[in-house]
């Protein structure tokens, strides 16, 4: 092969990846502004203080706050307010569990949880045996 040929092939398949990166490029814009008004965001209400009760020995006993700051333990049906008590984490050790986005899960281990451990079968002869052939690579 000559050095004219090869220099031509090299720029050949520069180029087709050059125009294959900027059609995927522009199809993944047109998708995003198909599906734009799908996404929304929100701001969400602030949560509520956290709150305990502390029980007693005894069944349906509760430590219960006086009117004058002492604490005791009250069988007699408190009033809520009495009872429950502010609970404020100082350290965070007791982190509440959110549903929002996790920020430390990489793209990369998203496929590879979400969609490559789904697919890709742990037993190939089980999955020949129940005819699933979706799950099979």
């Amino acid at each position: 092969m000559s050095l004219g040929r090869a220099s031509k092939i090299g720029w050949t398949t520069i180029g087709l990846y050059l125009l294959t990166t900027i059609v995927a490029s522009i199809l993944g814009i047109i998708c995003i502004a198909m599906f734009q008004s799908k996404f929304t965001s929100e701001t969400f209400e602030e949560d509520p203080p956290t709150v305990v009760t502390l029980g007693c020995n005894s069944d349906g006993s509760f430590v219960t706050e006086g009117a004058d700051g002492t604490l005791s333990c009250s069988s007699s049906s408190p009033s809520e307010e009495d009872i429950l008590f502010l609970f404020d984490d100082v350290t965070g050790a007791l982190v509440k569990a959110s549903s929002g986005t996790a920020s430390d899960i990489s793209m990369s281990e998203t496929i590879y949880t979400g969609i490559f451990t789904k697919l890709v079968t742990d037993n190939i002869f089980v999955t020949f045996y129940d005819g699933n052939f979706a799950a099979v690579w």
